[in-house]
């Protein structure tokens, strides 16, 4: 039982070192209607730790305190596979990505969902696999 412990402290910590992608824009709560693309910022800030990421994952979810937040949502926007992070910003090395909520969402329009981001990396020299979340909440309008 505290091998188990200790390796999940372990895991928390290095999860700490790594470099987490964050949603830069847009910010919270802001109107984006539904059909229409819009620009999302995510960015990334160096760290001295051996980190390859995999993947980003965009998605869609309704707002509902009984979901843990570490939930991508109900609706994938778009998945970038090895992206890279090019253009160097105030908030780290930047990617922009053209998104697009649907019309048909699973649980409406005219409400706020967290447009949501998942980080799936390796981390050190072990590459050891881990996955981060980032969610910023907007307001989906209908067209």
């Amino acid at each position: 039982m505290k091998i188990v412990s200790l390796s999940t402290f372990l895991l928390c910590a290095l999860g700490g070192l790594a470099q987490q992608v964050h949603i830069v824009s847009p910010a919270p709560n802001t109107r984006i209607v539904a059909g229409q693309p819009f620009t999302a910022t995510v960015a990334i800030v160096s760290t001295t730790s051996s980190v390859d990421v995999i993947a980003l994952v965009f998605g869609a979810k309704f707002i509902n305190p009984a979901e843990p937040e570490v939930d991508l949502g109900q609706t994938r926007l778009t998945t970038l596979v090895a992206p890279t992070f090019p253009i160097g910003g105030p908030t780290g090395m930047e990617q922009n990505v053209q998104l697009t909520f649907p019309t048909d969402l699973i649980t409406g329009l005219d409400i706020t969902y967290n447009l949501t981001c998942g980080e799936f990396f390796t981390l050190g020299a072990g590459n050891t696999p881990l996955t981060l979340t980032s969610q910023v909440p907007v307001f989906v309008a209908s067209p």
